[in-house]
C-alpha cells in the first residue's frame, strides 16, 4: 500500500491509509527515521518496539519464550482497550504467553495471533517436544505439519523464513538451557 504525505515545514499531513518510514538526514550526515501508521479513526491498530508486528496476517511475532502476560502487555501499545485470549477463547491474566494466544481487540474483537519463539506446540514451555515438533515439520511429515502461526515459532533467527539454520539455532539452544 502506498502511503501519501504532504510535508511542509516539519509537519506531515496524511492524504491517505498506510505505512511508511520517514528518514530525515541532516547537514552533518545525521540520520534519524521515524514509522508512521495512517489508520482510519476507528481501526484497531498496535504496534511494538520489541514484538514485530504483521498487519497482513495479523500476527504478533518474535515474541520470547519465558514471556508473562505482564511483560507482554507492557510492550504492545494499542489505540483500543484489548484483551489476550488462549486457544480456547478464555481470557488470561497471568501466566506465560503462549503461541496460539490470541489478543482481541474488546471494541470490535478484531485479534491478532500470538507467537513464541520455541514455542512450536503452543504449551509456553521450550523443551524436547518442541524440538521434536520442529524436526517433524522440517521433514514435513503430513501428520505433523504445523499451521501458520506455530510454524512461525520456529523462524527463531527472524529472517521469514524456516530452514536448517533455525533447527540449528534451536537444537543448539535446547542444548545449551
Amino acid at each position: 500500500m502506498r502511503l501519501h504525505l504532504l510535508m511542509n515545514f516539519g509537519t506531515v499531513t496524511a492524504k491517505s491509509e498506510g505505512e511508511t518510514t520517514i528518514t530525515v538526514k541532516t547537514g552533518n550526515s545525521k540520520i534519524a527515521e521515524c514509522r508512521v501508521i495512517v489508520k482510519k479513526e476507528n481501526d484497531f491498530y498496535i504496534t511494538s518496539e520489541l514484538y514485530e508486528i504483521d498487519n497482513i496476517s495479523k500476527f504478533i511475532k518474535f515474541v520470547p519464550i519465558d514471556t508473562t502476560y505482564s511483560e507482554f502487555r507492557d510492550n504492545i501499545i494499542a489505540n483500543v482497550e484489548f484483551d489476550i485470549v488462549d486457544k480456547n477463547g478464555k481470557q488470561i491474566d497471568s501466566g506465560v504467553i503462549k503461541t496460539g494466544y490470541k489478543l482481541v481487540s474488546r471494541e470490535n474483537g478484531e485479534d491478532y495471533l500470538i507467537s513464541v519463539m520455541f514455542d512450536a506446540n503452543g504449551d509456553g514451555i521450550f523443551n524436547l517436544v518442541d524440538i521434536t515438533r520442529m524436526r517433524l515439520h522440517y521433514v514435513e511429515n503430513p501428520k505433523y505439519l504445523l499451521d501458520e502461526i506455530h510454524a512461525t515459532s520456529l523462524d527463531v533467527n527472524k529472517d521469514g523464513v524456516f530452514n536448517l539454520v533455525d533447527c540449528a539455532k534451536m537444537v543448539q539452544t535446547y542444548l545449551l538451557m
